[in-house]
This record gives structure tokens, C-alpha cells and sequence, in this order.
């Protein structure tokens, strides 16, 4: 492994684990401190209260009891989003009833640590 292979490694595992305490948060209710611990892109584009209800929404496709990342992407340009460094992960979700959910969460680096600047939930 070169030292840009170790990098780019490195630099998923942040992002990993810090995207796996924020969606805690989430799987907890916890809405308002996952808020709080959102990156500035999503304070920038919703409220709190905003965010709070499109979340408890989202879960209404059901609770996760495990998730597996199954692909992890790093990007310096997203479309909307300013030129900086992103992580696009992909989770496969596992609910109480069997169902399974594709989470794509994409945290952003920013005042040196990485905070999710999005979130999207489908069923898989």
C-alpha cells in the first residue's frame, strides 16, 4: 500500500465512523443533536424543525437494527456543493421485519472533521 493508498484509506475510515455516530444519532431519534452535528451545507439548506420532520419521516420506512457500507467514494466536486472533500457511502440497511433499506450518506471535511452533508433512504 503507497502513502496515497493509506491516505485515501485513512480517510474513509473517518468518515465512516464519523457518519456511523451521526446515523446513532438518527436510529436513537436523537434528531436534534444529529442536526447539530450536521455539516454547514445542511444548516444552510433546512431548518432544524425542517430537518426534524423529513427524518422522523424518512424512518417511517422503518427502524435498522444493522447496516453494512457496501461502497465508499471520495470526491473534491459534488453537483451543488462547493469543491471541497466528500465521501459518498452507500449502507445496506436491515430492519426488524426483514426489510432492507440503501442509506446514502455523504459526509463532508470541514473545520478539520468530517460532518454528513447528506442523506438519502430508499428501499432496496
Amino acid at each position: 500500500m503507497d502513502d496515497s493508498d493509506f491516505q485515501t484509506h485513512e480517510q474513509t475510515h473517518e468518515a465512516e465512523q464519523a457518519t456511523l455516530a451521526w446515523l446513532a444519532r438518527l436510529d436513537a431519534g436523537d434528531y436534534s443533536s444529529a442536526y447539530g452535528n450536521a455539516s454547514a451545507l445542511i444548516h444552510a439548506a433546512v431548518s432544524e424543525r425542517d430537518f426534524t420532520r423529513q427524518f422522523a419521516a424518512a424512518r417511517q420506512l422503518g427502524e435498522i437494527d444493522s447496516r453494512t457500507l457496501i461502497s465508499a467514494q471520495i470526491f473534491q466536486q459534488l453537483p451543488d456543493a462547493p469543491e471541497g472533500e466528500y465521501v459518498v457511502m452507500q449502507f445496506r440497511a436491515k430492519c426488524p421485519d426483514g426489510s432492507e433499506l440503501i442509506e446514502t450518506v455523504t459526509p463532508a471535511y470541514e473545520n478539520d472533521q468530517w460532518a454528513v452533508a447528506g442523506y438519502f433512504v430508499k428501499p432496496a
